[in-house]
């Protein structure tokens, strides 16, 4: 549902090992693509999510009577 990653842990490669072990996992289930949204304020998130290869496809309120927007993104996947 939710990825997260403690302030003092941030920006030490752990929220990509994470990516990379659903990325995996997904592939290992024969799961053809990923999806996911991100709050469009969360430029550190969404630059992690693009440098994986999710790429953007719409955007939506963060939730119902918000101002926030959020990205969705998408990420094709092949099996290996």
């Amino acid at each position: 549902y939710q990825m997260w990653v403690a302030p003092d842990a941030r920006r030490s490669g752990l929220g990509a090992a994470l990516l990379d072990a659903v990325v995996a996992w997904a592939r290992r289930e024969g799961v053809r693509e990923l999806s996911l949204a991100v709050s469009l304020v969360n430029e550190p998130a969404r630059r992690l999510y693009e440098r994986a290869g999710f790429v953007p496809c719409g955007e939506h309120a963060l939730r119902p009577g918000s101002s926030l927007r959020a990205q969705d993104m998408r990420l094709a996947l092949r099996p290996r």
